[in-house]
Protein backbone atom coordinates (compact mmCIF):
# COMPACT_ATOMS: atom_id res chain seq x y z
CA UNK A 1 0.00 0.00 0.00
CA UNK A 2 1.41 3.40 -1.01
CA UNK A 3 1.94 6.23 1.46
CA UNK A 4 -0.82 8.22 -0.26
CA UNK A 5 -3.26 5.34 0.09
CA UNK A 6 -2.34 4.92 3.78
CA UNK A 7 -3.12 8.60 4.29
CA UNK A 8 -6.51 8.31 2.57
CA UNK A 9 -7.44 5.28 4.67
CA UNK A 10 -6.26 6.99 7.85
CA UNK A 11 -8.37 10.06 7.14
CA UNK A 12 -11.41 7.89 6.45
CA UNK A 13 -10.96 5.96 9.69
CA UNK A 14 -10.54 9.16 11.70
CA UNK A 15 -13.69 10.57 10.15
CA UNK A 16 -15.62 7.41 10.95
CA UNK A 17 -14.37 7.44 14.52
CA UNK A 18 -15.38 11.10 14.82
CA UNK A 19 -18.93 10.29 13.71
CA UNK A 20 -19.07 7.34 16.10
CA UNK A 21 -17.86 9.50 18.96
CA UNK A 22 -20.40 12.15 18.10
CA UNK A 23 -23.26 9.67 17.97
CA UNK A 24 -23.83 9.36 21.72
CA UNK A 25 -27.10 8.57 23.47
CA UNK A 26 -28.77 11.40 25.37
CA UNK A 27 -31.04 10.18 28.15
CA UNK A 28 -34.23 12.20 28.67
CA UNK A 29 -35.94 11.63 32.02
CA UNK A 30 -39.72 11.96 32.28
CA UNK A 31 -41.29 12.02 35.75
CA UNK A 32 -44.98 11.79 34.91
CA UNK A 33 -48.34 10.92 36.51
CA UNK A 34 -48.99 7.62 34.76
CA UNK A 35 -51.42 6.60 37.49
CA UNK A 36 -53.98 8.61 39.44
CA UNK A 37 -56.27 11.47 38.44
CA UNK A 38 -53.70 13.09 36.13
CA UNK A 39 -52.75 9.87 34.31
CA UNK A 40 -54.19 11.12 31.02
CA UNK A 41 -51.73 14.01 31.06
CA UNK A 42 -48.78 11.74 31.78
CA UNK A 43 -49.64 9.20 29.12
CA UNK A 44 -50.04 11.87 26.43
CA UNK A 45 -46.69 13.45 27.31
CA UNK A 46 -44.95 10.06 27.24
CA UNK A 47 -46.46 9.16 23.86
CA UNK A 48 -45.34 12.42 22.24
CA UNK A 49 -41.80 12.16 23.65
CA UNK A 50 -41.41 8.57 22.44
CA UNK A 51 -42.63 9.57 19.00
CA UNK A 52 -40.23 12.52 18.99
CA UNK A 53 -37.28 10.30 19.92
CA UNK A 54 -38.22 7.94 17.09
CA UNK A 55 -38.33 10.82 14.62
CA UNK A 56 -34.92 12.07 15.77
CA UNK A 57 -33.43 8.64 15.15
CA UNK A 58 -34.99 8.55 11.67
CA UNK A 59 -34.02 12.09 10.63
CA UNK A 60 -30.70 12.39 12.55
CA UNK A 61 -31.60 15.98 13.47
CA UNK A 62 -29.16 15.83 16.39
CA UNK A 63 -26.11 15.06 14.22
CA UNK A 64 -26.07 11.42 15.22
CA UNK A 65 -27.21 11.67 18.83
CA UNK A 66 -30.03 9.37 19.84
CA UNK A 67 -32.61 10.21 22.49
CA UNK A 68 -33.35 7.52 25.04
CA UNK A 69 -36.60 8.15 26.91
CA UNK A 70 -36.58 7.01 30.55
CA UNK A 71 -40.01 7.23 32.20
CA UNK A 72 -40.90 7.05 35.89
CA UNK A 73 -44.40 7.29 37.37
CA UNK A 74 -44.80 9.92 40.10
CA UNK A 75 -48.63 9.70 40.41
CA UNK A 76 -48.57 13.53 40.67
CA UNK A 77 -46.93 13.18 44.10
CA UNK A 78 -44.07 15.47 45.13
CA UNK A 79 -42.24 12.87 47.22
CA UNK A 80 -42.24 10.40 44.36
CA UNK A 81 -41.09 13.10 41.94
CA UNK A 82 -38.11 13.87 44.17
CA UNK A 83 -37.24 10.16 44.37
CA UNK A 84 -37.44 9.98 40.57
CA UNK A 85 -35.06 12.93 40.26
CA UNK A 86 -32.53 11.23 42.53
CA UNK A 87 -32.84 8.02 40.52
CA UNK A 88 -32.45 9.94 37.25
CA UNK A 89 -29.20 11.48 38.50
CA UNK A 90 -27.84 8.01 39.25
CA UNK A 91 -28.90 6.75 35.81
CA UNK A 92 -26.99 9.41 33.91
CA UNK A 93 -30.01 11.37 32.75
CA UNK A 94 -28.85 14.47 30.86
CA UNK A 95 -32.13 16.39 30.87
CA UNK A 96 -35.52 16.06 32.57
CA UNK A 97 -38.51 17.32 30.59
CA UNK A 98 -42.22 18.15 30.63
CA UNK A 99 -42.99 17.44 34.30
CA UNK A 100 -46.51 18.75 35.08
CA UNK A 101 -47.51 20.34 38.38
CA UNK A 102 -46.02 22.84 40.82
CA UNK A 103 -45.16 20.68 43.89
CA UNK A 104 -43.69 17.96 41.68
CA UNK A 105 -41.33 20.36 39.88
CA UNK A 106 -40.35 22.17 43.08
CA UNK A 107 -39.48 18.86 44.77
CA UNK A 108 -37.20 17.87 41.88
CA UNK A 109 -35.49 21.22 41.34
CA UNK A 110 -32.94 21.16 44.23
CA UNK A 111 -31.80 17.64 43.29
CA UNK A 112 -31.36 18.62 39.65
CA UNK A 113 -29.73 21.97 40.40
CA UNK A 114 -27.09 20.32 42.60
CA UNK A 115 -26.08 18.17 39.61
CA UNK A 116 -26.72 20.81 36.90
CA UNK A 117 -29.33 18.72 35.15
CA UNK A 118 -31.84 21.04 33.46
CA UNK A 119 -35.59 20.51 33.73
CA UNK A 120 -36.86 21.66 30.36
CA UNK A 121 -40.43 22.67 29.52
CA UNK A 122 -42.39 22.06 32.75
CA UNK A 123 -46.13 21.86 32.28
CA UNK A 124 -46.95 24.65 34.74
CA UNK A 125 -46.30 28.33 34.10
CA UNK A 126 -46.70 29.25 37.77
CA UNK A 127 -44.75 32.24 39.05
CA UNK A 128 -43.36 29.96 41.76
CA UNK A 129 -41.42 28.10 39.08
CA UNK A 130 -40.17 31.25 37.37
CA UNK A 131 -38.55 32.90 40.35
CA UNK A 132 -35.41 31.49 41.96
CA UNK A 133 -35.55 28.02 40.38
CA UNK A 134 -32.43 27.91 38.17
CA UNK A 135 -32.79 24.26 37.11
CA UNK A 136 -36.09 24.98 35.34
CA UNK A 137 -36.02 26.27 31.74
CA UNK A 138 -39.48 27.28 30.46
CA UNK A 139 -40.43 27.09 26.78
CA UNK A 140 -43.66 29.09 27.22
CA UNK A 141 -44.78 32.27 28.93
CA UNK A 142 -45.50 32.36 32.64
CA UNK A 143 -49.00 32.60 34.10
CA UNK A 144 -48.07 36.16 35.04
CA UNK A 145 -47.36 37.14 31.46
CA UNK A 146 -50.54 35.41 30.35
CA UNK A 147 -52.85 37.16 32.83
CA UNK A 148 -51.24 40.50 31.87
CA UNK A 149 -52.17 39.95 28.23
CA UNK A 150 -55.67 38.66 28.96
CA UNK A 151 -56.33 41.64 31.25
CA UNK A 152 -55.15 43.91 28.47
CA UNK A 153 -57.59 42.24 26.06
CA UNK A 154 -60.54 42.63 28.44
CA UNK A 155 -59.48 46.15 29.38
CA UNK A 156 -59.43 47.22 25.72
CA UNK A 157 -63.11 46.32 25.35
CA UNK A 158 -66.22 48.11 26.61
CA UNK A 159 -66.42 45.83 29.65
CA UNK A 160 -66.52 47.67 32.97
CA UNK A 161 -67.41 45.01 35.53
CA UNK A 162 -65.03 42.03 35.55
CA UNK A 163 -65.22 38.91 37.74
CA UNK A 164 -62.64 36.19 38.33
CA UNK A 165 -63.36 32.59 39.28
CA UNK A 166 -60.30 30.84 40.67
CA UNK A 167 -59.30 27.99 42.98
CA UNK A 168 -57.71 27.90 46.42
CA UNK A 169 -54.09 27.34 45.38
CA UNK A 170 -52.16 29.93 47.47
CA UNK A 171 -50.21 31.38 44.54
CA UNK A 172 -53.44 32.50 42.85
CA UNK A 173 -53.61 35.57 45.13
CA UNK A 174 -50.52 37.12 43.51
CA UNK A 175 -51.89 36.40 40.04
CA UNK A 176 -55.21 38.05 40.84
CA UNK A 177 -53.41 41.15 42.09
CA UNK A 178 -51.39 41.19 38.89
CA UNK A 179 -54.53 40.75 36.77
CA UNK A 180 -56.25 43.60 38.60
CA UNK A 181 -53.28 45.93 38.11
CA UNK A 182 -53.01 45.06 34.39
CA UNK A 183 -56.77 45.58 33.97
CA UNK A 184 -56.54 49.07 35.45
CA UNK A 185 -53.54 49.96 33.25
CA UNK A 186 -55.20 48.74 30.08
CA UNK A 187 -58.72 50.05 30.46
CA UNK A 188 -59.91 53.31 28.94
CA UNK A 189 -63.45 52.65 30.16
CA UNK A 190 -62.89 52.38 33.91
CA UNK A 191 -62.98 48.57 34.01
CA UNK A 192 -62.68 47.17 37.52
CA UNK A 193 -62.53 43.83 39.27
CA UNK A 194 -65.87 43.52 41.07
CA UNK A 195 -65.76 39.90 42.23
CA UNK A 196 -63.27 37.14 43.03
CA UNK A 197 -64.79 33.75 43.84
CA UNK A 198 -62.64 30.82 44.92
CA UNK A 199 -63.56 27.17 44.45
CA UNK A 200 -61.93 24.56 46.68
CA UNK A 201 -59.90 21.91 44.86
CA UNK A 202 -61.30 19.38 47.33
CA UNK A 203 -65.00 19.08 46.67
CA UNK A 204 -65.73 22.66 45.63
CA UNK A 205 -69.03 23.34 43.89
CA UNK A 206 -68.65 25.15 40.53
CA UNK A 207 -72.40 25.83 40.32
CA UNK A 208 -72.41 27.70 43.62
CA UNK A 209 -69.32 29.63 42.57
CA UNK A 210 -71.00 30.68 39.34
CA UNK A 211 -74.18 31.76 41.14
CA UNK A 212 -72.12 33.92 43.50
CA UNK A 213 -70.14 35.34 40.59
CA UNK A 214 -73.22 36.27 38.59
CA UNK A 215 -74.73 38.03 41.59
CA UNK A 216 -72.07 40.72 41.00
CA UNK A 217 -73.54 41.30 37.51
CA UNK A 218 -70.22 41.14 35.65
CA UNK A 219 -69.78 42.12 32.01
CA UNK A 220 -66.90 39.65 31.75
CA UNK A 221 -65.83 36.51 33.63
CA UNK A 222 -62.23 35.26 33.60
CA UNK A 223 -61.82 31.64 34.70
CA UNK A 224 -58.42 31.09 36.32
CA UNK A 225 -58.55 27.58 37.78
CA UNK A 226 -57.24 24.06 37.34
CA UNK A 227 -58.97 22.22 34.45
CA UNK A 228 -61.03 19.97 36.74
CA UNK A 229 -62.81 23.02 38.15
CA UNK A 230 -62.80 25.12 34.98
CA UNK A 231 -64.91 22.65 33.03
CA UNK A 232 -67.70 22.81 35.60
CA UNK A 233 -67.51 26.60 35.89
CA UNK A 234 -67.68 27.16 32.14
CA UNK A 235 -70.56 24.71 31.72
CA UNK A 236 -72.47 26.36 34.57
CA UNK A 237 -71.97 29.80 33.08
CA UNK A 238 -73.46 28.62 29.80
CA UNK A 239 -76.22 26.63 31.50
CA UNK A 240 -77.21 29.79 33.34
CA UNK A 241 -77.49 31.54 29.99
CA UNK A 242 -74.83 34.08 30.86
CA UNK A 243 -74.44 36.33 27.81
CA UNK A 244 -71.37 38.28 28.87
CA UNK A 245 -67.76 37.85 27.78
CA UNK A 246 -66.18 34.57 29.00
CA UNK A 247 -62.48 33.82 28.93
CA UNK A 248 -60.24 31.20 30.51
CA UNK A 249 -56.51 30.72 30.77
CA UNK A 250 -54.44 28.36 28.69
CA UNK A 251 -54.19 25.37 31.04
CA UNK A 252 -57.94 24.80 30.74
CA UNK A 253 -57.81 24.34 26.95
CA UNK A 254 -57.61 20.55 27.15
CA UNK A 255 -59.67 17.84 25.52
CA UNK A 256 -61.82 16.92 28.52
CA UNK A 257 -62.85 20.54 29.13
CA UNK A 258 -63.52 21.33 25.48
CA UNK A 259 -65.46 18.13 24.75
CA UNK A 260 -67.53 18.68 27.90
CA UNK A 261 -68.62 22.09 26.67
CA UNK A 262 -69.79 20.88 23.26
CA UNK A 263 -71.70 23.50 21.25
CA UNK A 264 -72.06 25.62 24.41
CA UNK A 265 -68.35 26.44 24.14
CA UNK A 266 -68.96 28.65 21.12
CA UNK A 267 -67.51 32.11 21.65
CA UNK A 268 -65.43 31.34 24.77
CA UNK A 269 -61.94 32.86 24.57
CA UNK A 270 -58.96 30.84 25.80
CA UNK A 271 -55.44 32.04 26.35
CA UNK A 272 -52.75 30.31 24.31
CA UNK A 273 -49.05 30.26 25.23
CA UNK A 274 -47.94 27.96 22.40
CA UNK A 275 -48.96 28.09 18.72
CA UNK A 276 -52.36 26.64 17.93
CA UNK A 277 -51.96 22.94 17.07
CA UNK A 278 -54.97 22.96 14.75
CA UNK A 279 -53.67 25.51 12.26
CA UNK A 280 -51.22 24.07 9.68
CA UNK A 281 -49.33 27.32 9.07
CA UNK A 282 -45.69 27.59 7.95
CA UNK A 283 -42.84 27.02 10.37
CA UNK A 284 -43.28 25.28 13.70
CA UNK A 285 -46.96 24.47 13.24
CA UNK A 286 -46.39 22.91 9.82
CA UNK A 287 -43.51 20.86 11.25
CA UNK A 288 -45.73 19.74 14.12
CA UNK A 289 -48.53 18.64 11.80
CA UNK A 290 -46.10 16.61 9.73
CA UNK A 291 -44.70 15.01 12.88
CA UNK A 292 -48.15 14.28 14.34
CA UNK A 293 -49.40 12.70 11.13
CA UNK A 294 -46.29 10.55 10.72
CA UNK A 295 -46.49 9.17 14.26
CA UNK A 296 -50.23 8.98 14.90
CA UNK A 297 -50.24 11.81 17.45
CA UNK A 298 -53.53 13.66 17.99
CA UNK A 299 -52.85 17.40 17.62
CA UNK A 300 -53.45 19.20 20.92
CA UNK A 301 -51.96 22.10 22.84
CA UNK A 302 -50.11 19.72 25.17
CA UNK A 303 -48.74 17.69 22.24
CA UNK A 304 -47.58 20.93 20.60
CA UNK A 305 -45.91 22.02 23.84
CA UNK A 306 -44.04 18.72 24.20
CA UNK A 307 -42.99 18.84 20.54
CA UNK A 308 -41.72 22.39 21.03
CA UNK A 309 -39.77 21.26 24.10
CA UNK A 310 -38.17 18.53 22.05
CA UNK A 311 -37.18 21.01 19.36
CA UNK A 312 -35.57 23.24 22.00
CA UNK A 313 -33.56 20.25 23.23
CA UNK A 314 -32.39 19.51 19.68
CA UNK A 315 -31.21 23.11 19.35
CA UNK A 316 -29.32 22.83 22.65
CA UNK A 317 -27.62 19.63 21.50
CA UNK A 318 -26.57 21.37 18.29
CA UNK A 319 -24.82 24.00 20.42
CA UNK A 320 -22.64 21.57 22.38
CA UNK A 321 -19.57 19.84 21.00
CA UNK A 322 -19.47 17.21 23.73
CA UNK A 323 -19.41 13.68 22.24
CA UNK A 324 -21.61 12.48 25.08
CA UNK A 325 -23.46 15.55 26.40
CA UNK A 326 -24.08 15.68 30.14
CA UNK A 327 -26.61 17.77 31.98
CA UNK A 328 -24.08 20.55 32.53
CA UNK A 329 -23.38 20.71 28.77
CA UNK A 330 -27.07 21.09 27.93
CA UNK A 331 -27.53 23.58 30.79
CA UNK A 332 -24.74 25.79 29.39
CA UNK A 333 -26.06 25.44 25.85
CA UNK A 334 -29.53 26.56 26.91
CA UNK A 335 -28.11 29.64 28.62
CA UNK A 336 -26.54 30.62 25.29
CA UNK A 337 -29.95 31.01 23.61
CA UNK A 338 -30.50 34.55 22.36
CA UNK A 339 -33.59 34.60 20.15
CA UNK A 340 -32.87 31.04 19.04
CA UNK A 341 -35.17 30.33 16.10
CA UNK A 342 -37.20 27.12 16.47
CA UNK A 343 -39.26 27.01 13.30
CA UNK A 344 -40.10 30.70 13.71
CA UNK A 345 -40.58 30.39 17.50
CA UNK A 346 -38.03 32.56 19.32
CA UNK A 347 -36.52 31.32 22.60
CA UNK A 348 -34.09 33.27 24.81
CA UNK A 349 -32.42 32.41 28.12
CA UNK A 350 -29.63 33.91 30.18
CA UNK A 351 -27.76 32.79 33.29
CA UNK A 352 -30.57 34.31 35.38
CA UNK A 353 -33.67 34.41 33.13
CA UNK A 354 -35.57 31.19 32.51
CA UNK A 355 -38.80 32.38 30.84
CA UNK A 356 -37.84 31.51 27.28
CA UNK A 357 -40.90 32.98 25.55
CA UNK A 358 -43.41 35.77 26.16
CA UNK A 359 -45.84 34.65 23.44
CA UNK A 360 -49.51 34.88 24.46
CA UNK A 361 -52.41 34.63 22.03
CA UNK A 362 -56.18 34.47 22.40
CA UNK A 363 -58.21 31.83 20.55
CA UNK A 364 -61.98 31.37 20.28
CA UNK A 365 -64.01 28.15 20.27
CA UNK A 366 -66.53 27.55 17.53
CA UNK A 367 -69.75 25.53 17.76
CA UNK A 368 -67.85 22.32 16.93
CA UNK A 369 -65.43 22.72 19.83
CA UNK A 370 -62.60 23.73 17.53
CA UNK A 371 -60.42 26.81 17.81
CA UNK A 372 -60.75 29.41 15.11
Amino acid sequence: MTRTLYRVVAIAVIAMLGVAARAGTVKVGLSLPLTGVQSGVGKEVEAVWRAFAKQIQETRDTKGHKLEIVVADDAFDAARSKANAERFAQQGIAVVASTPGIPTVLSMAPVLEARRIPLLGPGSGSLELHEGVPAVFHVKASFGTEVDRMAALIGSMALKRVAVVTDDIPSRAALIERFDAALKRSSNNGAQLVSVVRVSQQGGDPKSAVAKTLSAQPDAVYVMTIPGIAGGVLKSLRAGSYKGFISAWSVTAIGSVLSGLGPDGKGIIFGSVVPSPTSPMPGLRADFHKFAKAHGITPSYRAMEVYLTGRVLVEALARTSAPQPKGSDIWSALESFQDADIGGWKISYTSTRREGSHFVDAVMLDEKGKFR
